[in-house]
């Protein structure tokens, strides 16, 4: 039954249930594996406990491993020790899931945020005999504008090259 449908019985309007519908539809999509990540990383907390879940998080699922990113080689190391319960754990969260197997990747790094102020690369003196022998070359060029902005554009990229 479509999501946007309900079915009206005894004069009431039976809305279908919601969880069931998403979960048919990304099964449909063959989002599926994406799904139970969700669900495995929005109940984390409960499956690993406060301090393993502070220092890692469910990442992807690949050939039936759940890959686990963790914050250091030193928590890879620990978490070695509890897979067992956590891989009973993600099996008791999640019984359809076929899991046999937890690894760990370390997290990777954030990327820098668009407000970071970053430094600009060092700009190069540049060889006053390159830039008359590309003038000469950019000089085949008819249109004056055209030729001027290559020139620009050449400089620029010679500061920073």
């Amino acid at each position: 039954m479509p999501l946007e449908y309900s079915i009206i019985m005894n004069n009431k309007a039976v809305l279908p249930d919601l969880a069931s519908q998403l979960e048919g539809l990304y099964g449909r999509k063959n989002w599926r594996t994406l799904w139970q990540i969700y669900t495995i990383d929005r109940n984390w907390d409960k499956i690993a406990g406060g301090e393993i879940a502070r220092q890692s998080r469910p990442a992807y699922i690949q050939n039936n491993i759940l890959w686990i990113f963790v914050s250091s080689s030193v928590w890879m190391h620990h978490l070695q020790s509890t897979k067992p319960r956590l891989l009973a754990g993600v099996r008791n969260a999640l019984p359809e899931l076929a899991v046999d197997d937890i690894r760990w990747i370390l997290q990777p790094l954030e990327p820098l945020k668009p407000d970071t102020p970053s430094c600009p690369p060092p700009e190069r003196t540049q060889d006053p005999e390159k830039i008359r022998n590309f003038e000469q070359m950019a000089s085949t060029v008819e249109n004056s504008e055209c030729r001027a902005a290559l020139c620009r554009l050449w400089r620029a990229f010679q500061k920073f090259r």
